[in-house]
């Protein structure tokens, strides 16, 4: 294995560890300041967990707008 193959694995690992890093993150997130009564804790965990980075992804970007658009 050449030194170049070993260092796109190696940045791979590093990628993969950074999302799922983000993956939990988010999942955590959701977790703690969401309201517990709420339905949206579940809708919003279940997109991340089914929808993995994407879904993590999506719950970054629009958990503020849609929490703003309710209140």
């Amino acid at each position: 294995m050449t030194t170049f193959e070993m260092t796109l694995i190696a940045v791979a690992v590093l990628i993969g560890l950074v999302a799922l890093a983000f993956w939990i993150a988010m999942i955590r997130h959701c977790w703690l300041h969401t309201p517990a009564g709420s339905r949206d804790r579940w809708v919003w965990i279940a997109i991340i967990v089914l929808g993995k980075l994407p879904g993590a992804i999506a719950y970054y970007l629009l958990r503020d707008r849609v929490a703003v658009s309710r209140a």
